[in-house]
């Protein structure tokens, strides 16, 4: 078996395909996947409740083992009738966030900390209208025009295929938001937990680029080292 906790927006877009590779190769692993808020993760992992935690901006604690796997970039969105969106090209400033209602995620999220710490050394002043505690309900918001917001980029393609999202980088500042597993320090990995952490740190599913290992041929989970 393997449990896993994620972040709601991680859990949501940036998980389905590694599961998606991993189902294939492992198919006879039972999968148990949960969606928290990121303190409540890493309570469950050093609980024991679950093997592996998802987190954004992950924390060194002395309990827990961290290993980075992606980093997404964080987005401006606005929607498509925002004067944002108006101008030629894909790509704003700091400086023209400046004064714009913004829709974030709340306080004590780590990426709405690191968001407000960007913005702060640009000396970039937003009006937060709104504060949501996951990115769906936050990208709904920028949809129907509340405000704008700044987004990770895998959790608005679908919106942005759609028309529905305008999706605008930073000119300015390349803004990467890093993602990484956590476990318990010293717990023993099982072999279906050591083959998903071998999955996540090997590549980004997202690229095309060619597996490591063959996807027609099935994989015995047992003999992962």
């Amino acid at each position: 078996a393997l449990r896993v906790a994620a972040i709601h927006s991680v859990g949501l877009y940036e998980l389905p395909d590694y599961l998606k590779r991993y189902i294939h190769l492992y198919p006879d692993v039972h999968l148990h996947i949960e969606y928290h808020r990121s303190e409540l993760v890493y309570q469950l992992v050093l609980q024991g409740s679950v093997d592996v935690g998802l987190v954004a901006y992950p924390e060194q604690r002395d309990s827990m083992v961290v290993i980075p796997f992606l980093e997404d970039e964080m987005m401006v969105i606005v929607n498509p009738e925002h004067p944002l969106a108006q101008r030629e090209g894909d790509e704003v400033s700091l400086q023209e966030l400046n004064g714009q209602d913004m829709i974030g995620f709340d306080g004590n999220i780590p990426t709405r900390r690191a968001t407000d710490a960007v913005l702060a050394q640009a000396g970039v002043r937003v009006n937060v209208k709104m504060e949501c505690d996951n990115v769906e309900i936050m990208t709904k918001m920028v949809e129907v025009g509340l405000g704008i917001a700044l987004a990770p980029q895998y959790s608005v393609q679908e919106q942005s295929r759609r028309g529905v999202l305008k999706v605008l980088r930073l000119r300015d500042y390349h803004f990467l938001r890093p993602l990484a597993m956590i476990h318990r320090k010293g717990q023993p990995i099982s072999r279906p937990v050591q083959a998903f952490i071998n999955l996540l740190t090997n590549k980004d599913p997202m690229m095309p680029t060619k597996p490591a290992v063959n996807l027609e041929e099935p994989v015995d989970v047992s003999k992962v080292q």
